[in-house]
């Protein structure tokens, strides 16, 4: 193997630079011309003794850019951080400096010359910062729903604040459950300056306040000793307030039952306050409910908020706080199929109905006289009654595709047809006349309608239906027209002629803004104004009142022989609807299947909150 070596400089040219560098010139020519090119070299495979390869440079900048960038980010970061950490504390300082003016300072002792219900921190007991709800005792009772909507929030904020401060998050999170106990929440008459002002307000007030519904007269009181005793102030009560912004009465009757049963749940006496409700005396339409042994507190004693003050208000307005999201999460039964989720709900409910749905003379004995020849003509040969309720006005159904409009009319009509083909034959066992046929069976039953459009009896897909109940019902502009006409001779060349309002019927169903116009020629034509105040101001004339009531009854009459049926049909949107489902019964119309609703694939439940779109 030949091997190509570099040859020796001369001797000279290590002595003499410029010899040096001239023979260096021809030197390298001349062994860049002799000497081949040297072979490229390849990969080592001898290890470099753990040195990494060098990175390109692109890669080495691109890092360094990279690590320079993550610095500046967590630099600005940390600034961010600790500058929202110090506006936030800043925030909340300045909101509970604010949270806290005159009525809610912190070094609170009682005002006596405040006359703004409103959440207090009280300071002159030891330990933590503890709260009250005070209601001066000079306002008119019951308040406006707007303020007892606006003081349930505010009490709400100010309990979670010092549970916060108190507890911590996380306990105070615990603490959310229906029953739990706010240790921050001072009831009346804990402390004991609190409890003497108003205790000797009380005392002042109970003469003068107006009497409840379901409140013992004085002569009832002096006989079975009330009026005189120590201790005859109920332990525990909770009130239900009828005033209500909303023009229907289901929903009115559904909060009206569950408060009823949540009482009797608690060991409450139950107490019904009348005093502003739009329909007039509650005696006009019920019969008076059961009487407590023991005499209501005191009118600014019945608090709102929280659940567990010993005197309870309820109302339309505060029905998102006592059956909200807390009292759900508390009855209602997760491990149960859904059907059967509601059922300790349900069983509240149909405690109140029990109790108080209980019409007054003349509607009950109609009832009882119809439910009679009900009896006779359909049930004593074996047939059903199946009942309808249909239910139009502003009211629209849940199911997406009739959101804008109505549940179709032949909707209901097969849900009754099919209950009486398949369920007259089930009468056989119970009882001697039952049909022996299919054909039998539908000649003899029956279905009745009720709604609250009266053009809906006349429609073509309902002629095989009767009413419900004849004694009151709703009437459509033609038949006012006919039983009482306002037109008069118009003389088309005179145009001074005096104009006549014509007659407005309930033609479309029930809307509110005809409600609250019933009687009150100010209230505008056919688009009466509707109530723009929460608290009707003048109150309602005698007129108004009466032709009111009888709205209500007739809607009452229609619920009454509606629920008596032996199976009903209806679209749960409409309360009335619910309402129906807990006047058959637990067994009876949802575990039974009587009650049948075409509204969509959703179940039974109190209150629309619970409703969530598919």
């Amino acid at each position: 193997m030949t091997t190509i070596r570099r040859a020796p400089p001369p001797d000279g040219a290590l002595l003499s630079p410029s010899f040096s560098s001239a023979f260096s010139a021809r030197y390298n020519m001349h062994q860049m011309l002799e000497s081949p090119m040297p072979s490229p070299a390849l990969p080592s495979i001898v290890p470099r003794h753990g040195k990494k390869p060098p990175k390109p440079p692109y890669l080495r900048r691109a890092l360094r850019w990279i690590l320079s960038m993550l610095k500046w980010v967590c630099g600005l970061g940390l600034v961010y951080w600790l500058l929202l950490t110090w506006g936030w504390k800043v925030q909340r300082s300045e909101e509970h400096r604010m949270s806290f003016p005159n009525d809610f300072d912190r070094s609170y002792e009682v005002d006596r010359s405040s006359d703004r219900p409103a959440p207090r921190v009280i300071s002159d007991m030891p330990g933590a910062p503890r709260w009250m709800l005070f209601l001066p005792p000079q306002l008119a009772y019951p308040l406006k729903p707007s303020v007892y909507a606006d003081v349930c929030q505010r009490s709400h904020s100010l309990s979670t604040r010092l549970r916060q401060s108190t507890l911590g998050s996380a306990k105070s999170q615990e603490s959310q459950s229906y029953y739990a106990r706010d240790p921050t929440f001072v009831d009346i008459g804990e402390t004991t300056e609190y409890g003497q002002v108003h205790a000797v307000k009380a005392n002042e007030g109970l003469a003068s306040q107006k009497p409840l519904v379901n409140e013992h007269s004085k002569e009832t009181k002096t006989k079975i000793g009330l009026a005189s005793e120590e201790g005859t102030l109920c332990e525990k009560s909770l009130t239900y307030v009828l005033e209500t912004t909303d023009a229907g009465l289901g929903k009115t009757l559904m909060g009206l039952w569950l408060s009823y049963g949540l009482a009797e749940k608690e060991g409450r006496a139950f107490f019904v306050d009348d005093s502003h409700w739009s329909y007039g005396r509650y005696t006009d339409l019920f019969k008076p409910p059961p009487q407590p042994s023991c005499h209501p507190p005191a009118l600014n004693h019945r608090l709102p908020y929280p659940h567990q003050a010993r005197h309870l208000l309820v109302s339309s307005a505060t029905m998102g706080w006592t059956f909200g999201h807390a009292f759900l999460r508390h009855f209602q039964e997760a491990r149960k199929d859904k059907p059967d989720m509601q059922e300790s709900i349900f069983a509240l409910a149909r405690k109140g109905y029990n109790a108080l749905f209980d019409l007054a003379e003349p509607d009950s004995a109609y009832s009882s006289a119809r439910l009679s020849e009900l009896d006779m003509q359909v049930r004593s040969k074996g047939g059903l009654v199946v009942g309808i309720h249909i239910r139009r006005g502003d009211r629209h159904p849940w199911e997406v595709q009739y959101e804008h409009s109505y549940t179709p009319l032949e909707t209901y009509t097969k849900a009754a047809d099919s209950f009486i083909s398949h369920g007259s034959y089930h009468q056989s066992k119970h009882h001697p006349a039952a049909p022996t046929s299919e054909k039998k069976g539908k000649c003899i039953s029956q279905i009745i309608l009720a709604s609250d459009d009266p053009d809906i009896y006349s429609m073509h897909e309902l002629s095989n239906t009767s009413r419900a109940q004849s004694q009151i019902s709703l009437a459509n502009k033609a038949a006012l027209d006919a039983a009482l006409p306002t037109s008069v001779p118009h003389d088309p060349n005179n145009i001074f002629s005096k104009f006549v309002e014509g007659n407005v019927g309930w033609e479309g169903g029930f809307f509110p803004s005809i409600y609250w116009g019933l009687g009150n020629p100010s209230a505008g034509s056919v688009a009466a104004r509707g109530l723009r105040e929460e608290r009707e101001d003048p109150p309602p004339s005698e007129l108004s009142l009466k032709l009111r009531q009888l709205v209500a009854r007739a809607y009452l009459l229609d619920l009454n022989i509606l629920g008596q049926s032996d199976a009903v049909v209806c679209g749960v949107s409409s309360v009335s609807c619910r309402l129906l489902a807990v006047m058959m019964g637990w067994e009876k119309g949802i575990l039974g299947g009587r009650w049948k609703n075409v509204d969509g694939k959703y179940g039974w439940r109190a209150l629309e909150e619970e409703r969530s779109r598919r």
